[in-house]
């Protein structure tokens, strides 16, 4: 009686594990040394790398690697991290036990058959559960980050309202984020008019057949001021554009803007 041959694809995927298996058990380092990122980087550094200007977070070389999945900066040249020794060392007896179970078993082909699909389900698994690991572990750092950042901003804002925060004068009023003056046009001073075809805003209503209403900010960057009516460029003042910023640091962090931090 002939001997049944496995399939083929179960053979293959044997010899992968065995001959993958051991190059992954080969680990720079430890993981145990201090680096450091970038709030938005793709590459972890040396505590005196310049890329740490703007900020700078610490944590382990093998939380880095294998939760953050970060590069080493090719700069200031960090120690530099494969893979975790107990983790591979785990997937090696996996796989070795999968080829022990195929070479004991060379009278039948199925036990060969079968011990070669344990060791993949056994690699499957415990591949799974790092992978969970190291997913659960990423969130919880950025909810932590998340929370420190909250309480930053709070304190800077120093129990005021954004509106105080940036210096808003009070004749302002918001109107779908825009703001509006005592003025009794539509919006205030910053109402400006604009014509079907032209390439001008204009300050006075009319002019150049100008009828169409529009708030200054909207159309600035689209329109120049018309020479005949209006006084100069419109500037937009700094105590907008810092309550704008503000406003979007409230919604960041699920905060009501109008109310005092």
């Amino acid at each position: 009686m002939k001997r049944r041959k496995a399939p083929a694809i179960i053979v293959l995927c044997v010899l992968l594990l065995f001959v993958i298996m051991p190059f992954q058990s080969l680990a720079a380092t430890n993981g145990d040394e201090t680096v450091y990122r970038t709030r938005t980087g793709e590459c972890y550094h040396r505590g005196s790398c310049s890329y740490l200007r703007q900020s700078k977070f610490a944590i382990s070389l093998r939380d880095a690697v294998e939760v953050y999945g970060l590069r080493a900066c090719s700069k200031c040249k960090p120690p530099k991290y494969t893979s975790d020794n107990n983790s591979n060392n785990s997937s090696s007896r996996n796989a070795t036990a999968a080829i022990s179970g195929a070479s004991t078993s060379k009278s039948s082909g199925t036990p060969w058959v079968l011990a070669g699909i344990g060791g993949i389900a056994a690699g499957v698994f415990v591949s799974s559960r790092i992978s969970k690991g190291k997913e659960k572990k990423r969130k919880e750092q950025e909810r932590q980050e998340y929370e420190a950042n909250k309480s930053q901003f709070i304190l800077k804002l120093g129990g005021k309202s954004i509106r105080e925060a940036a210096g808003v004068p009070n004749n302002i009023k918001f109107i779908d984020g825009l703001p509006r003056d005592n003025n009794n046009r539509q919006y205030g001073s910053y109402t400006v008019y604009l014509s079907t075809n032209g390439t001008c805003y204009h300050e006075k209503p009319g002019c150049c057949s100008a009828h169409r209403v529009a708030h200054a900010f909207l159309v600035i960057n689209r329109y120049r001021p018309c020479s005949k009516c209006c006084r100069g460029s419109v500037i937009i003042p700094q105590w907008y554009t810092k309550y704008k910023e503000l406003e979007k640091q409230c919604k960041k962090y699920d905060l009501d803007p109008e109310s005092p931090q």
